[in-house]
C-alpha cells in the first residue's frame, strides 16, 4: 500500500491525472485494466458497452470507457501472435463503436507503465472487470 500511495504522489502520476481530468471533463469514466489475453473478457466488455449505449442513448457523450490492455503481465498461455490478433480485433470494435456513436472507447494496449495505470484508475469513477476466467487480476498493479 505504501509503495502505491507514494507512486500516486509522484510528479509523473499527478501530471497524467491532470491531463486525463482535462481530456474527460464532465464525463463518467469507466476503467478496465486487464491482461491482453483470450480470457480477459475485453471483447465481451466492449460488446456490452456498445449495447449499453444503444439501449440507453441518453448516456452517450456522458460516459467513456478507458480500456488498458497490459501485455507484459500476460501469461505465456497467449502467444505474441494471438495478442496482436486480439489487439487488432479489440481496436476494430472500439473504432466501430466510436464511428457509430461518438468517441466513447479509448483503447490502449502494450507495456503500459505503472504511472499510466495508476493515473487512469485515480480519475475513474468505476473499474469494470469482465474476465472470463481469472483468479486474481493483478494487471492493474
Amino acid at each position: 500500500f505504501e509503495l502505491i500511495a507514494a507512486q500516486m504522489r509522484s510528479p509523473e502520476v499527478l501530471r497524467r491525472i491532470k491531463e486525463l481530468k482535462e481530456k474527460f471533463a464532465g464525463k463518467t469514466i469507466i476503467c478496465g485494466v486487464d491482461r491482453l489475453g483470450r480470457l480477459s473478457g475485453i471483447l465481451l466488455k466492449l460488446r456490452t458497452f456498445r449495447q449499453f449505449l444503444k439501449v440507453y442513448p441518453s448516456y452517450r457523450n456522458k460516459v467513456v470507457l478507458v480500456q488498458l490492455a497490459v501485455s507484459r503481465t500476460t501469461t505465456t498461455h497467449t502467444s505474441p501472435e494471438n495478442r496482436i490478433t486480439l489487439a487488432k480485433r479489440i481496436s476494430a470494435l472500439a473504432k466501430e463503436i466510436n464511428d457509430s456513436m461518438g468517441p466513447h472507447v479509448y483503447f490502449y494496449a502494450g507495456d503500459i507503465e505503472t504511472e499510466d495505470r495508476l493515473a487512469t484508475m485515480a480519475v475513474s469513477d468505476m473499474l469494470l472487470d469482465t474476465s472470463l476466467k481469472d483468479g486474481l487480476n493483478l494487471a492493474p498493479f
